[in-house]
């Protein structure tokens, strides 16, 4: 990756690392990103006391064949991995559910929101890695709950079969809005996903009145309306396919699955880039509080953040690694999908008081 690039993604994401900072002292998320709604690939298998290297981890981040590939990894490095995937918006809870009883040792993937709600309510054990020193400044939590891994962002992208960049959306508003593009976008029915949960909270941030339903004006939640009312709701295993086939060919994506979804599915996509910007999102990795494979959840922490590990993920998986020094490694692709897109100014810690009361007001009040 060009150094340039490397550059204005550091910079960017420092206006997100301060708003982490800043979030922290109040009470995130999924990205995708992660930001990957979806249902258990590997359910945790149970342990026994002769499982000395045995590890359950909770994951948002093990779609695409994640699991298989850090499984294997793992055990090439003395770990027996049992992987758990969940929706980063239903990974925070199941973790709060299992708190006077945790079952997973290790969660990584949630964005800072989800971390602030699992440190807010004790489910995570502070923990330096060795390798914390080499992510930049703001990106891990200033008290050591939990430390960064990747980055992101939430687009919005589009089949350049049907679309280009002069006949493409240009903002979210677009969508609704123009008559064009009724009925052309796919939104996922799963609100558990942390993708879809971040950019409804880009939108509705644009509204925020304190006066209003949980901070959001009265044509906030219109637009909300609009939203739902002119795209195509469906499971989140179709949204892709969706675009390919060109029934809905503008959906709402994380950056870091754009390369591998082109290439497993023979289609080219853009990226609509609005000039507020998109929500920007950081990943990371931390020890669940209780677990009783504390030193061992340590070694693998150190090892998967490490330097090495973070370029063969950020590799095979198409990542933005947040390790300074796996950086440059990353693959060049990742270059021109982040080019044009900043992050969107964001209060986060508005976003982390209210995420889940939005959520269930769209399933609720707004959702068809």
């Amino acid at each position: 990756m060009k150094f340039t690039t490397i550059k204005k993604l550091g910079l960017a994401v420092a206006a997100f690392g301060l708003t982490t900072v800043l979030g922290a002292c109040g009470n995130e998320a999924e990205a995708e990103n992660t930001q990957a709604s979806q249902n258990e690939i590997t359910a945790p298998e149970e342990t026994t006391a002769n499982d000395s290297r045995s590890l359950v981890i909770y994951s948002n981040a093990l779609n695409d064949a994640r699991s298989a590939w850090l499984e294997d990894i793992a055990r090439d490095a003395g770990f027996e991995l049992s992987l758990l995937a969940i929706g980063g918006g239903d990974l925070p809870n199941r973790l709060i559910t299992e708190r006077n009883n945790p079952i997973a040792d290790v969660v990584f993937g949630l964005n800072h929101v989800a971390f602030e709600t699992l440190k807010a309510n004790d489910v995570l054990s502070p923990f330096t890695p060795v390798w914390a020193d080499e992510i930049p400044n703001g990106w891990n939590d200033p008290e050591g709950y939990y430390h960064a891994l990747t980055q992101l962002a939430i687009t919005l992208v589009y089949n350049k079969a049907v679309l280009d960049e002069t006949t493409a959306p240009t903002d979210w508003t677009d969508l609704w809005e123009r008559e064009e593009f009724r009925g052309q976008y796919f939104i996922n029915n799963n609100l558990g996903g942390a993708t879809i949960r971040m950019a409804m909270a880009s939108i509705l941030v644009r509204y925020r009145d304190d006066n209003g339903i949980y901070g959001v004006s009265e044509e906030g939640w219109n637009a909300m309306r609009s939203f739902f009312e002119h795209g195509i709701v469906g499971s989140q295993d179709e949204f892709f396919q969706s675009l390919v086939d060109e029934v809905t060919p503008i959906v709402t994506l994380w950056t870091g699955g754009i390369i591998q979804r082109e290439e497993e599915f023979g289609v080219n996509v853009g990226i609509v880039t609005p000039e507020i910007g998109a929500p920007f999102i950081i990943e990371s990795i931390s020890i669940v509080n209780g677990t009783q494979n504390r030193e061992l959840a340590e070694e693998f922490i150190n090892w998967f953040g490490s330097a090495e590990i973070q370029t063969k993920w950020s590799q095979e998986f198409y990542q933005v690694p947040a390790n300074s020094i796996a950086r440059p490694n990353a693959p060049e692709a990742m270059e021109r999908l982040l080019d044009g897109v900043f992050p969107q100014d964001i209060d986060w810690e508005f976003v982390t008081e209210n995420i889940d009361n939005w959520m269930t007001k769209i399933e609720l009040d707004i959702m068809p």
